[in-house]
């Protein structure tokens, strides 16, 4: 049988901005070398297909989205989602809009033992962003700046750690609350029940909405209903108003003005421009 080979297909407008981190002290992430960086920045119809990789790869969003298949896992990556996907297993990334990523290439050893994915707060990743914007200037400077070179490398990696370790356990729960919100949008679902999903107060879930969705608990369920709304615009010919059903609204005025409020069209006039 043909053994099958990588591909990437790079759009007009992509930019993919190496950084090599060898010279930056410990570049452990995961517990795992760094092999390769990239500061990206892709239109929509950007594609990597990759049989069996060789090494682990770390694909943080920082905009727009990407789907992705990896082995029998699929779904979309969006602004602060970071996807986790191991070597040796099929994977396919795809953006499906203007989009803004980083990426780590990691050595297979030690074996992978963490989440699929999780998401993160948007000021931890700009803040990993401007420390990569760093690395690269300094990718670039003499010798002697050596000194710099280990202190932003000591930062970027001491912040990588310090975040997945704290906060895996958080969006653990927080991953298979989206997943029950994506899959049933059409319950009233109260802050109550999302914060009972995720084992804690209502309180305490109203802090963590803001600190790794960077909204509240209500905007956080709008925004999955209207994203699946949009989602049953184009892929089916249901009636608007099955649709504002469906997707947890009670009456299709409510759902239009929503839908309209955040897109800035009408569930009508986005499915015309869709055909």
């Amino acid at each position: 049988m043909k053994k099958l080979t990588k591909t990437i297909y790079l759009p007009p407008g992509s930019s993919e901005r190496f950084v090599s981190l060898r010279d930056f002290g410990s570049s452990v992430y995961f517990g795992k070398d760094v092999f390769m960086a990239a500061l990206c920045s892709y239109p929509a119809g950007y594609r990597l297909a990759y049989p069996a990789p060789r090494r682990h790869l770390v694909w943080l969003c920082r905009s727009g989205s990407f789907s992705y298949t990896c082995g029998e896992k699929s779904g979309v990556v969006s602004k602060g989602d970071i996807l986790l996907m191991p070597s040796g297993v099929d994977e396919e990334l795809c953006s499906l809009e203007q989009s803004e990523s980083i990426f780590f290439l990691l050595e297979p050893s030690p074996a992978w033992s963490f989440e699929h994915g999780f998401c993160a707060p948007s000021e931890w990743v700009e803040l990993v962003w401007q420390l990569m914007e760093k690395a690269l200037q300094l990718n670039g400077s003499p010798q002697d700046d050596q000194v710099q070179k280990q202190a932003a490398g000591t930062l970027l990696f001491d912040v990588l750690q310090k975040f997945l370790h704290a906060g895996n356990t958080d969006m653990a729960l927080f991953r298979q609350l989206r997943s029950k919100l994506q899959m049933s949008p059409h319950i009233q679902w109260s802050v109550q029940d999302m914060a009972d999903i995720c084992r804690v107060s209502v309180p305490h879930f109203f802090v963590l909405c803001r600190r790794y969705f960077g909204v509240s608990p209500y905007a956080m369920l709008k925004k999955i209903r209207l994203d699946q709304a949009k989602e049953l615009l184009t892929s089916t010919g249901y009636p608007v108003k099955s649709i504002a059903s469906l997707c947890g609204y009670e009456h299709p005025f409510a759902f239009s003005r929503s839908f309209k409020q955040e897109f800035g069209v009408s569930p009508m006039q986005y499915r015309a421009k869709q055909k």
